[in-house]
């Protein structure tokens, strides 16, 4: 093996690292705001109303996983594709792709599967939290 594959190696190990420690830690710190921002909310301390927060949480996330999930089955296009040409006539101009190349772009070019996974892993740990001090009460 050369030195330039083993720098490679190297290189891509380290990215994989990079792209694995943010997966742990966005997530974390999403799930310390979502439940932050629904304990202001509420206006509550109680463990009730910690629980509702965690479900908020559980609930955030599955929605964000649901969009990414729904955006890589070209399901959105169509309301995505016409959203942005209708504000870019207010504009006068013309969109830059047709809806035909922007529903190929969408196929070439999904969203990483690991931002799915991500999110509906964090929902299912928020889901699993709010059961279990649902089950406290």
């Amino acid at each position: 093996m050369s030195q330039k594959e083993t720098e490679l190696k190297k290189a891509a190990k380290k990215e994989q690292t990079r792209v694995l420690a943010l997966s742990i830690v966005i997530p974390i710190l999403s799930s310390i705001f979502f439940v932050w921002f629904a304990i202001f909310w509420q206006d509550l301390t109680t463990l009730m109303a910690y629980t509702n927060a965690f479900y908020f949480s559980a609930f955030m996330f599955f929605m964000v996983g649901w969009m990414i999930l729904m955006t890589n089955m070209n399901i959105l296009a169509p309301f995505v594709y016409g959203i942005k040409t209708f504000f870019l006539m207010f504009a006068g101009k013309r969109p830059e792709q047709d809806y035909y190349a922007y529903t190929q772009d969408r196929l070439d070019n999904p969203i990483p599967k690991i931002y799915m996974r991500v999110t509906f892993y964090s929902a299912l740990l928020n889901t699993v939290v709010a059961i279990i001090l649902h089950m406290i009460l």
